[in-house]
């Protein structure tokens, strides 16, 4: 669920005017009503962002050692042996 709101589906106070969340912020440029996150929230994102970059930092460094091992078993005369590995 979006945190964002548009004026359409507040209520209508007066012409032109809505009422506010409790809690809730309005974004000066766009108006969109911009509701407060619960702390359980804000704590899941929080966790689904470190295991996110975590594994995102892992994936990189195998990828980066994987390449090395390659370029080092090709450069030490394995490229017969190697020519599946490379596609051209």
């Amino acid at each position: 669920m979006s945190p964002f709101k548009s004026r359409e589906v507040l209520p209508k106070v007066e012409e032109g005017l809505t009422e506010p969340i409790p809690g809730a912020t309005t974004d000066a440029q766009t108006g969109a009503v911009i509701e407060k996150k619960s702390k359980e929230e804000r704590w899941f994102v929080a966790r689904l962002d470190g295991v996110l970059l975590l594994y995102g930092c892992i994936s990189q460094v195998i990828k980066y050692l994987d390449q090395q091992n390659i370029s080092a078993a090709y450069v030490s005369g394995m490229k017969e042996g190697m020519s599946h590995l490379y596609f051209y």
